[in-house]
């Protein structure tokens, strides 16, 4: 039921545009700018673009804020800025993808940072992408995509950082599925988490997709 055909064309729609956008304009986006500047650059392109190139119908949106409060007691538990969305209510259910955005390297520092409570582990219990079956992790890369892919793929192979991550087997038993079935060739592979009660979409789990762009003048 839900409109994963819009998604993955919200996805390829994405991919290409930052290929465009490097080889166009690459001091647009530069790997000496920090996290949020590349990222508000990088939605003004989607924006612009998502109708008259992309013909999509949905909704580009930067750094959308939000909180939650606990049901009972309305006390804030948390304060919400997600990087990058894509919303369409063309279809029901409504389509709300976010993109979480990380620069990222092929050290343990760097992918530590990827893996985290402030990149994938938002998608776990950090409230990001509510109540949505999908979610993606873009990483833009500083060097050595495939190292990048390799490394977070063996980080992510570690029964601590599973458990750490509430990770669960696809259908065919692998934690980390390569080729991705979300997105297929845009995504390097997917990963499932188990979620919250109050988090999850109804089948209890989230899939989310990794996608590796290099920012100019990186590999």
């Amino acid at each position: 039921m839900f409109p994963l055909d819009e998604a993955r064309q919200a996805t390829e729609f994405l991919v290409a545009t930052w290929y465009r956008i490097t080889k166009d304009y690459p001091d647009h986006l530069k790997a000496s700018q920090l996290e949020p500047v590349l990222t508000e650059n990088f939605w003004w392109y989607l924006s612009e673009a998502s109708g008259p190139i992309g013909r999509l119908t949905g909704q580009w949106s930067y750094e959308r804020h939000s909180i939650e409060r606990d049901p009972a007691t309305k006390r804030l538990i948390k304060r919400i800025r997600l990087d990058i969305t894509y919303f369409s209510n063309a279809r029901l259910p409504r389509l709300d993808m976010v993109f979480e955005f990380k620069k990222l390297a092929p050290d343990s520092r760097s992918c530590g940072k990827y893996r985290g409570a402030e990149g994938l582990g938002r998608f776990v219990d950090g409230y990001y992408a509510k109540h949505q079956p999908f979610a993606a992790m873009v990483g833009m890369t500083l060097r050595d995509r495939a190292g990048c892919i390799s490394k977070l793929t063996a980080d992510l192979g570690k029964p601590n950082v599973q458990t750490a991550l509430s990770m669960v087997t696809n259908a065919a038993g692998k934690h980390v599925c390569s080729p991705s079935e979300l997105f297929g060739s845009h995504a390097a592979f997917d990963t499932q988490h188990e979620r919250p009660a109050d988090q999850t979409w109804s089948g209890g789990k989230i899939c989310v997709a990794h996608i590796f762009l290099p920012l100019p003048g990186c590999s």
